[in-house]
């Protein structure tokens, strides 16, 4: 999973501007897991606090990317929530430089894989048509 994570803020073109990772929710109460993933991502996590992340994230990602128009008061609402959430940083979880390199090269295997299994799973697609 936490190579799939990579893939994905790879894909989004952020990995080289994002300077941390901020998570919430179940997966975030693993302190392993945490760690791992800053192992592999080779930036900083941080758990935040609280329950209301994911709900709370798709809206401050909504509000950030798009003027909220008549709804400005729930923008400044939002903005409110970011800045106190901002001041309130959560357990940092840092990347560790030997497991990093360790990781790099897993995670090129990883890509390999999947590649690999990709074009399996797109035959048998075309093969049952």
């Amino acid at each position: 999973l936490s190579f799939a994570v990579r893939q994905l803020v790879n894909a989004m073109g952020s990995a080289g501007r994002m300077r941390v990772l901020r998570v919430v929710g179940g997966g975030s109460r693993s302190d392993a897991w945490m760690q791992l993933l800053a192992d592999v991502l080779g930036r900083p996590v941080e758990r935040r606090r609280g329950e209301c992340g994911a709900g709370l994230g798709v809206a401050l990602l909504a509000a950030s990317v798009r003027e909220l128009g008549p709804s400005a008061t729930a923008g400044r609402i939002l903005a409110d929530v970011a800045a106190r959430r901002e001041a309130d940083p959560g357990e940092p979880f840092l990347p560790r430089d030997g497991q990093v390199r360790l990781h790099d090269a897993r995670y090129a295997s990883y890509l390999r894989m999947h590649d690999a299994f990709r074009l399996v799973t797109d035959d048998a697609g075309k093969a049952g048509s």
